[in-house]
């Protein structure tokens, strides 16, 4: 289970998430911290953009902790994954949908 692998490599993402929002990498006290979980969430963008657990809640998280990221930084290792992860969002936005009850939102 992908998801599961994830999970337990860095079992509170969203911690990872949060503090890279607060804090800059360069910070003495968390940049270490921060530049080890940035590495992580680059590593959870697939090629096609997906992150690594397959849902959306997931891959919005990661997308603005990234988008976050280069903000601060302007690192071209966080762009290129963040670009892939905004267009896997475009993407799913205009897929087809099976039925009209499917039409909007997180669907």
């Amino acid at each position: 289970m992908v998801h599961g692998t994830v999970m337990m490599r860095c079992r509170h993402w969203h911690r990872c998430v949060s503090l890279a929002t607060v804090k800059p990498p360069d910070s003495e006290e968390f940049g270490p911290t921060i530049t080890k979980a940035l590495s992580f969430l680059v590593t959870v963008v697939g090629q096609d953009g997906i992150v690594k657990s397959k849902n959306m809640y997931a891959q919005g998280a990661v997308t603005l902790a990234l988008s976050e990221a280069f903000g601060m930084t302007q690192s071209p290792q966080v762009r290129e994954p963040l670009d892939r992860a905004i267009s896997a969002i475009l993407l799913s936005q205009k897929a087809k949908k099976s039925s009209e009850m499917h039409i909007g939102g997180w669907r």
